[in-house]
This record gives C-alpha cells, sequence and structure tokens, in this order.
C-alpha cells in the first residue's frame, strides 16, 4: 500500500486546483434514448435563408445555467449550434462550422479556436454541427425557429433547424431536422434528431457540448450505434458511411449533483510511445496516471487497477494522507512496471474500484491508452571509422539507416548531391566533402523560422571501443557570415538504446570572422557512452538563415584536427565576482555560442546550460543552487571557448 502526503502547495503544482471550476467532462451525465420526434410550430423565425451565419443575443426566455453560468441569450448558428456567453457575436466572418474555420469535415469541437478572428463563440453545445444551408430548395418549409413552451420554472426553449442540407454540390439532396432543447427546471442540454437523409458520400457531424475551452470537450464519436447510457462521450466527429442517427434519436446531457463519493481517472500519462527506431527490442515503463475526486467527501485511499491488452489486473491501493479533498487531484505511479516489446502496440486501461461510488457516478472510472514500440534488432560496429552513411550518396532520401522527423514546422533534412558542388555557381572552394552528397537542412527561406527537425543515425556499437582510447563523434559542417540576424545551427544528440534523446553539443553555421563560405570540423566527445549501443542525432534549428550543410559524420579515436586547430582560449568579463547567485557574462556582440560551463575547482562541470543562437553581450546565469567557494566559467563558441574564474558567496 503506498502512502501519498499531498500539500496544497503540490496539489497546485500538479495541475489540480483545490476550487477547480466546473467543467462539462466532471459535471454533465451523457444519455442516450429515442423519443417520437415531435416538429414544433416554430414561434420565432431565425431566417429562412442564409449560409454561414450567426444570430447573436436571441432571448432564451428565461435564465439558464451552462456550465456554472447563468446565461440570458445565447448566438444562434446556421450550422448548427448554440453558443452561450457574455459578449456579442456578430454575424459577419463567421466562416464555416464549429469543425472547421474553413474545411467543415476538418477538426473537431476540441480544436476549434477561441482566438481565431470571427470564430470567438464561449462556451457551446453542438446538434448536427457542419457547414450546413438553410436553403427553400430543400423543403417548403426550410427555415431555423424558436419555440418556448411550459410555463415557470420548468420551461423548454426549442431551437429548431427543419429542411436543412449540407453546403455543396453534391448535397442538393440533403433533408436535415433536428432541435437544440434548452430545460429551465432541469438545466439539461437535449439534441433531438428527426428525419435525416444524406445524399453525399460524407454524413459527418457532430453532436456535444463545449465547455470554457477546448480542452473541456463532451462530444460523440464513432458510428452512430456505438453511444450507450449512462457514459460520457468521447471526443470527435460522428462518422457514418450512409445516413446519420435514426429519427427520434435523443442525446441529454444533464448538470450532475455531486455525489458524496466519486473519484474518476483522467489521464494516462506512462507508459510512452517510442518513435522513430530504437536500438532494443524490449524495454520496461511505469503506468503512471491522473486521479481526480469529483465527490464533495475527501478520499482517504483508493484502489486502482491497470491491464495491458486485456490481461489480468493489477491491483494498488493508493492512500493520501490529508486526505485528497473534494475538486482535486494527484498525478500517482504503480509500483510494478510492465514490459514493451518492439514491433507491436501496447493498450494499458487504468481503471479505480472504489467502494460506495454510485453506478451514475462511475462514468469516468476508466481510461485506456495505445501505445507503439518502434524498435530495430540490430546494430552497427562504428570502430575505429564510420562514415559510409554520406559517401556517395545522390538521392535526396535519408542515408541508409537514418530516421528523420519532424519536430516543428515543415522542414526535412535531405541528402544533397548538386546545391553544394562545388563545380556549380554555389562552390564552395574550401569543401572538403567525402562523397557527391551532403546532408542538408534547408532553411535559406526566412518563413522557415523556428522549424526543428531531427535526422538520427542507426544504432551505433561502442561495446568494443578500447578502454584506453577516446571516443570523438566528428563531422565538417558549412559556415558563412552572410547572415547575422538568422544564425541556422543544429544540435547534436544521443539517446541512450535509442530512447530519449538528449543535447551533448550545440553549433552555429554563422561565423562572423568569415567573408565567404566554407567548411569547419566540429565534433563532440562521446566517451561518457563507452559500452553501450546509442543513436546519435543532428536537430537543425531554422533562423530562416543560408541552408545548413553537414558532410564526412564519423567516430574516430583521436581528437580531431581541424576542430584543435581552431579553438582559442580568451578572458571574459563577469559580475558581480563575488557572487551570491545571479551572475552576467559580458561576451563581445554577436558572439555565437553552444554551452555555458560551470565547474569546480578539480573541473567537474556542477551546471551547464546548452544554447543555440548569438548572444547580444550579455548571459545571465542563476548559480544560487550551487554551495559557496571558487569555480570556473567557461563558455563554448565555434572557434573560441570564453573562461573566467569566480567566487560564490
Amino acid at each position: 500500500m503506498k502512502q501519498y502526503l499531498l500539500s496544497a502547495a503540490l496539489i497546485l503544482a500538479l495541475g489540480f486546483g483545490v476550487n477547480a471550476q466546473n467543467t462539462v467532462k466532471a459535471d454533465y451525465r451523457f444519455v442516450q434514448g429515442n423519443v417520437p420526434y415531435q416538429e414544433e410550430r416554430g414561434d420565432t423565425v431565425i431566417t429562412t435563408a442564409g449560409d454561414d451565419n450567426v444570430w447573436p443575443n436571441i432571448s432564451i426566455g428565461f435564465d439558464f445555467t451552462y456550465n456554472g453560468v447563468t446565461y440570458s441569450k445565447v448566438a444562434v448558428a446556421n450550422n448548427g449550434f448554440l453558443a452561450f456567453t457574455t459578449n456579442n457575436i456578430t454575424s459577419s466572418g463567421t466562416g464555416s462550422s464549429i469543425l472547421s474555420a474553413s474545411i467543415p469535415t476538418g477538426i473537431s469541437l476540441s480544436n476549434f479556436n477561441n482566438a481565431t478572428a470571427g470564430y470567438g463563440y464561449g462556451p457551446m453545445v453542438a446538434g448536427l454541427n457542419y457547414d450546413l444551408l438553410c436553403d427553400v430548395a430543400v423543403g417548403a418549409g426550410s427555415v431555423l425557429s424558436l419555440t418556448r413552451t411550459g410555463s415557470a420554472p420548468n420551461r423548454k426553449a426549442v431551437f429548431q433547424w427543419k429542411d436543412y442540407r449540407k453546403y455543396g454540390a453534391t448535397h442538393t439532396g440533403d433533408n436535415i431536422n433536428f432541435q437544440i432543447i434548452l430545460s429551465e427546471g432541469s438545466g439539461d442540454l437535449s439534441v433531438h434528431i428527426g428525419s435525416v437523409t444524406y445524399t453525399g458520400a460524407d454524413a459527418s457531424a457532430q453532436s456535444g457540448l463545449r465547455g470554457n475551452d477546448t480542452t473541456d470537450v463532451l462530444s460523440q464519436s464513432g458510428t452512430w450505434s456505438q453511444i450507450s447510457q449512462n457514459t460520457y462521450a468521447r471526443d470527435g466527429i460522428l462518422t457514418s458511411a450512409s445516413a446519420g442517427p435514426a429519427s427520434g434519436t435523443l442525446f441529454t446531457w444533464s448538470p450532475s449533483p455531486p455525489a458524496a463519493i466519486d473519484v474518476s481517472i483522467t489521464g494516462v500519462l506512462r507508459p510512452v510511445s517510442v518513435g522513430g527506431t530504437s536500438c532494443i527490442s524490449s524495454a520496461t515503463d511505469s503506468v503512471k496516471f491522473n486521479l481526480f475526486n469529483n465527490g464533495t467527501n475527501p478520499v482517504s485511499s483508493v484502489p486502482v487497477s491497470y491491464t495491458v491488452n486485456g490481461g489480468s489486473p493489477i491491483t494498488e491501493t493508493f492512500t493520501f494522507n490529508p486526505p485528497l479533498a473534494s475538486r482535486s487531484g494527484a498525478t500517482l505511479t504503480f509500483s510494478s512496471a510492465i514490459s514493451l516489446t518492439a514491433g507491436g502496440s501496447t493498450t494499458v486501461r487504468v481503471y479505480s474500484s472504489l467502494a460506495g461510488e454510485l453506478p451514475a457516478t462511475q462514468r469516468n472510472d476508466t481510461l485506456s491508452k495505445t501505445v507503439t514500440f518502434n524498435g530495430f534488432s540490430g546494430s552497427t560496429s562504428i570502430y575505429p571509422l564510420w562514415s559510409s552513411d554520406f559517401d556517395g550518396r545522390t538521392s535526396p532520401t535519408y542515408p541508409t539507416g537514418w530516421i528523420g522527423e519532424n519536430l516543428s514546422g515543415n522542414l526535412s533534412w535531405r541528402v544533397d548531391s548538386a546545391i553544394f558542388d562545388p563545380g556549380s555557381s554555389l562552390s564552395l572552394p574550401l569543401a572538403t566533402r567525402q562523397g557527391p552528397g551532403v546532408l542538408v537542412f534547408p532553411s535559406v527561406v526566412n518563413t522557415t523560422s523556428g522549424a526543428r527537425t531531427r535526422v538520427s543515425t542507426q544504432c551505433l556499437n561502442l561495446n568494443n571501443w578500447p578502454s584506453n582510447e577516446p571516443i570523438w563523434f566528428v563531422f565538417d559542417m558549412n559556415q558563412d557570415g552572410e547572415t547575422p540576424g538568422r544564425p541556422d545551427s543544429v544540435l547534436v544528440q544521443v539517446a541512450v538504446n535509442g530512447q530519449n534523446f538528449t543535447n551533448v553539443g550545440g553549433f552555429g553555421r554563422y561565423d562572423a570572422s568569415l567573408s565567404t563560405w566554407e567548411w569547419s570540423t566540429f565534433g563532440v566527445d562521446l566517451s561518457a557512452y563507452r559500452n553501450q549501443v546509442i543513436r546519435v542525432a543532428f536537430v537543425g534549428i531554422s533562423k530562416g538563415g543560408n541552408n545548413l550543410g553537414i558532410d564526412y559524420a564519423r567516430v574516430q579515436n583521436t581528437v580531431p584536427v581541424g576542430l584543435a586547430n581552431n579553438i582559442s582560449t580568451r578572458a571574459v568579463d563577469v559580475y558581480p565576482n563575488p557572487t551570491t547567485g545571479l551572475l552576467n557574462i559580458s561576451l563581445p556582440t554577436n558572439t555565437q555560442y553552444s554551452k555555458v560551463e560551470v565547474l569546480n575547482m578539480v573541473g567537474q562541470i556542477v551546471l551547464e546550460d546548452l544554447a543555440s543562437g548569438i548572444s547580444q553581450g550579455n548571459i545571465q546565469l542563476d548559480l544560487s543552487s550551487l554551495p559557496k567557494g571558487a569555480y570556473q566559467v567557461r563558455v563554448l563558441g565555434n572557434k573560441v571557448q570564453y573562461q573566467q574564474r569566480i567566487t560564490k558567496q
């Protein structure tokens, strides 16, 4: 049995507010039924024609509380939704549906961006949301209307879409009928489906709720028949091959009164997928999850179980001291670990089994996560030289055994046989290429600034490296002094057993001392990875400068000559010295540097900060975590290192 001491500060640090605001995920219960559809008379006509229109400030006829906020008006959209907002929504620039700003079959409720111009809707309920059209050609009575029924305190507001169709030439034969119903006394929101005929191949639509932001979503997904009662619906877009839900289908979301005992599993954080290629055939990982107390009573202990690919459950009881308060949560990890095998997927289901929960409150007690593990069973010995992957390549593809992946943006590394050709108009007179192909990160366009892309080696086996020899990963990179404001750069990363890349060096292609292009040698000492199987990666970082080229990547047992000959050491100004914490390092303007190190007096690195870019003259370090004493500060640049001795008081 595990015990967890959760202070208020820790709970907040975990991202769970003690007095969390209402969310539709936690506070609304979904029920699906079937009630004969009854068309309302349409007392208030909102429109008889229109496409992407939104009618703001339509009076509901009574005060309606949604997600903890009371509204008297809503905005009504042709595209099948109501928006609750205290702000005025105009009908200009509203575009298509909440599925997408421009493509009707695009993103879902959870991805719809409130900040996008013309789409600043607040919390909402979607009926059959799509890019819909009020078209009299569909039926004689094509109309969007409102009917208020009943008497206080049990009135209803029925918003009705009658004889609608989807936008587009393939949907001229559609006939779509549905209602969104707001119930005063209960606070229920309902979507009632009438007759629905789709003539186009696309029968997508979306029904559901969205709370105060795009992470708080309850909407139906999968085919219509997969939705079950008393469960929370998943986020997504409803799809069907040829038709929508049957006439009479009734979706209802009810604000659930808080239960005394009610916990939920709100996220499965681990295990994680292993992307790219791993150098191992199997691995172990923990099962880590988020648990939330939705009930009004504090919780002292919760039994939680998990299964792997539907196997036998593993159960562990997690205890809290002090008890886990109402409307707060915790991140927890099972003490056991699971095995992952390369080449397959693993589904982990986490569920709680707290005694005393009513069936209606168990809607969020289980959550599943499927992860993949891409493995590579072999490895390549690289002693004493590894360079063949770049030699003689003329194809615009990655070298054999290398894996590319975009980290941000849309740039990708490539092998280029022409742009760096010494015989072309872009000749590099000092180029020392080892073959006709060069690895290129194409960042010449200014709009690519900020893009990051990784290309990584196949598995490199360092188990046979002699114990008395260093291990250097060395490469040549083109340099120029043409783009001081847009210095592209590259990080060198290492992943042990192919997983979890970490930075081991950073290098910039801009060199202010150059007036033309030339190649320079760079290297990283990998001796710390002796007797391991690793992958090495280049991460290109675009600032929109000239293309970044890399050639002749190799592993060798000697310090690179070009690197050793090009490094000089200079003093650097630091202040205040002595310091009690913050230390300013004053560098020459436009100095390209890759790393800042703080060493103790026996040469151990006690603090380091990897960087990639150009200093504008000042770097600030926080040394408050270091003990009092004398230290050496070292800033590593392309062909120079700056250093100074300092005292921490």
